[in-house]
């Protein structure tokens, strides 16, 4: 079975929707942008503060995997 830290690392080079501006690590590196936004595509996808770049941390399932394990 697959590691979940490489699943993420491969979901996170796929592209999720055109309107998501996606960034390589290296790219971060080079020309930080202003606002880094961690969560979700679907969060972000329901409204962002303009200009911010969307780099997921958890796909849907890790997020409420976590948010059952905080509470």
């Amino acid at each position: 079975m697959e590691s979940g830290f490489k699943r993420h690392l491969a979901t996170f080079f796929q592209q999720k929707s055109p309107d998501i501006k996606r960034l390589s690590p290296k790219d971060v590196l080079n020309d930080p942008p202003d606002l880094i936004d961690i969560r979700t595509s679907s969060e972000y996808q329901k409204g962002h503060i303009p200009g911010a770049v969307s780099i997921s941390l958890f796909d849907e399932a890790e997020q409420k995997t976590i948010g059952i394990a905080y509470h």
